[in-house]
C-alpha cells in the first residue's frame, strides 16, 4: 500500500492546500458548512478557491516572518513535485489580496463562533473550582499597520506625546478557559469602546451558569456582577480602594458583605450582594507590607469559600495575561503589527489568528491529557515549532496514514516539558528606555521621493 499521498491529475493545487494536522480541531466540512452559510463560495476558482483561502488566513498566524505568497508555498510544501510548478501555480500577491476582500469578515467570524468553545474536561487540573468552570475575561490592545483605512477606522486613543500609541490599534476582549488557554469567544473593537461595554456583550453572548469568572480591576462593575448572577454563573474580581467600602455585615472570618448597585436602561434598578476580602502582601525579603489589596465576589458563604482559597483563586486570572503572552511573543513575534492595511483585513486576519491560537492549545491540551500532564506543562513555543514542521509529512501522507501522524504529533509535544513555576514578585517597570527622537506623526508617513540621484542634494563648504 503506498504511503505517499497520489495527486489527482483533474484537481487544481488549490485543492490540496490545507492544514491537515488540525482538521480534527477546524474540520474541513465545517469550513465548507460556514461558506455555504455566508453565501461565500467563489463564482469562479481561477487558482484559489475560497476553503483554500479560508486555511490560508489562518497560516498566517503560523508563520509570522513570512510574506503571503511564502505562506502559500509553505502550505503546499510536501506535494508531488509532478503536480505543481512554482513559478505557475503560486498566486500572484495580487490575487491573494483581492480573494481576502472577496471572503470578506463573516465566514472568518463565524468560523471562530463554530470552533471555539471550553475544553477541558471535569478531571482537568485548575479548570474547575467549586464545581464550576473557572474562565477569565481580559482585554488587549493590537498595533495595527498605520494607514489611511486603519486610521479612519480605528483612531488613535489620545493624542498626547507620551502616551498616545504610534501606531492605530484595535481592542480585543477575550473570554478563555483557564485550565487550558482556549480563548473561546472574543469581542473586537476600537479603543475608544470601553472594556466594559464590550465585556456585557462576551459574557451575554457565552457565559453559562456553570462558570466563575475571574475579572481584573479595570473590569469589575456592579453591571457585570449583576449579569452574571442573572445568568446563574458566579464572580470574583478586584476592587479600587474606593467602591463598596462600607461593609453591610461583617462575617466571622473577617470580611464582609456589601450590596453593589447600579441603574441600567435595561433592566432598571439592580443590586447584587457581594462579599468584599481584603489582605496585603508582604515582601519576602524586606518584609515591607504592600498597600490593601481587595477583591470582590459573589460567593458569600464563608465556610464554603474560605479567604485563603479565594485570594490563592484569584491568581488564576493571571492565565488569561500569560494567553495573551503566548499570541503575542511567540504566536507573534511581539513588536510587530498585523499585516492586513485595511479595517476588513484586519479583523480578518485577528479571527484567523484566534482559530490558530485556539487549535494549538487543543492540540497542546489532548497531548496533556494523554501524557497525564497539566496543560501548562506543555510548551507553547516549542508546540508552534512542532506544528510548523509538521506540514511537509502530513501534506506528503495518503489518507490512511493522517490517523498515525496526528498520533505521532501529540507525542512529539509532550516532549518538551515546562518546569514548575516559581513565586516571584516583580514590580510594573519598563526596560526599555525612552527614545532621543521625536515621536513619528501622521505628516511623516508619505515623504515624496526625490528623482534625482543623492549628490544633487548635496551642498559642499567653501
Amino acid at each position: 500500500m503506498r504511503s505517499i499521498r497520489q495527486m489527482t491529475p483533474q484537481c487544481k493545487l488549490t485543492d490540496y492546500v490545507s492544514l491537515p494536522q488540525m482538521e480534527t480541531i477546524i474540520a474541513p466540512h465545517v469550513v465548507h458548512d460556514v461558506l455555504t452559510r455566508c453565501d461565500a463560495w467563489e463564482e469562479r476558482e481561477k487558482k484559489i478557491s475560497m476553503p483554500s483561502m479560508v486555511y490560508l488566513i489562518i497560516a498566517l498566524a503560523l508563520y509570522p516572518t513570512a510574506s503571503t505568497r511564502e505562506v502559500w508555498r509553505r502550505l503546499v510544501e510536501g506535494l508531488s513535485e509532478d503536480a505543481i510548478s512554482i513559478q505557475d501555480e503560486i498566486p500572484t500577491a495580487g490575487a491573494l489580496c483581492q480573494r481576502r476582500q472577496q471572503l470578506g469578515v463573516t465566514p472568518m467570524r463565524m468560523l471562530f463562533d463554530r470552533c471555539a468553545r471550553p475544553i477541558a474536561h471535569v478531571s482537568t487540573a485548575s479548570a474547575f473550582r467549586y464545581g464550576r468552570r473557572l474562565v477569565a475575561i481580559d482585554g488587549v490592545l493590537e498595533d495595527l499597520p498605520d494607514t489611511d483605512a486603519n486610521r479612519t477606522v480605528y483612531p488613535l486613543h489620545c493624542l498626547q506625546e507620551h502616551s498616545r500609541s504610534p501606531f492605530p490599534q484595535l481592542r480585543c476582549l477575550a473570554l478563555m478557559e483557564c485550565g487550558t488557554h482556549v480563548i473561546f469567544d472574543a469581542e473586537l473593537s476600537t479603543v475608544q469602546q470601553g472594556e466594559t461595554t464590550s465585556a456585557r456583550a462576551l459574557l451575554e453572548r457565552s457565559l453559562i451558569a456553570d462558570m466563575l469568572v475571574l475579572m481584573d480591576a479595570g473590569i469589575t462593575c456592579c453591571h457585570l456582577f449583576a449579569q452574571t448572577r442573572r445568568i446563574g454563573a458566579h464572580a470574583l474580581g478586584r476592587l479600587n480602594s474606593r467602591d463598596w467600602s462600607k461593609p453591610l455585615e461583617l462575617l466571622d472570618d473577617g470580611s464582609y458583605l456589601v450590596a453593589m448597585t447600579c441603574q441600567d436602561s435595561e433592566q432598571g434598578k439592580q443590586e447584587v450582594m457581594a462579599r468584599v476580602i481584603e489582605y496585603r502582601l508582604k515582601h519576602p525579603q524586606t518584609g515591607e507590607l504592600s498597600p490593601v489589596i481587595r477583591l470582590v465576589t459573589t460567593l458569600l458563604d464563608p465556610e464554603l469559600y474560605t479567604r485563603e482559597d479565594l485570594i490563592q483563586l484569584y491568581h488564576e486570572r493571571w492565565e488569561i495575561e500569560l494567553a495573551f503572552d503566548e499570541v503575542q511573543t511567540h504566536l507573534r513575534l511581539s513588536q510587530r503589527t498585523l499585516r492586513s492595511q485595511t479595517p476588513q483585513g484586519v479583523e480578518q486576519e485577528f479571527y484567523g489568528l484566534l482559530l490558530a491560537f485556539f487549535a494549538v492549545r487543543s492540540m497542546m491540551y489532548l497531548a496533556a491529557v494523554q501524557a497525564g500532564w497539566d496543560p501548562d506543562e506543555v510548551s507553547f513555543a516549542h508546540a508552534i515549532h512542532v506544528v510548523q514542521r509538521s506540514q511537509v509529512r502530513f501534506q506528503q501522507a495518503n489518507h490512511e496514514r493522517l490517523p498515525h501522524l496526528r498520533q505521532a504529533l501529540l507525542q512529539e509535544l509532550v516532549q518538551e516539558r515546562v518546569p514548575k513555576r516559581r513565586l516571584r514578585f516583580h514590580a510594573r517597570v519598563l526596560k526599555r528606555t525612552y527614545p532621543r527622537f521625536k515621536h513619528k506623526h501622521y505628516e511623516h508617513l508619505h515623504v515624496p521621493c526625490f528623482k534625482g540621484s543623492f549628490l544633487d542634494l548635496v551642498v559642499l563648504l567653501i
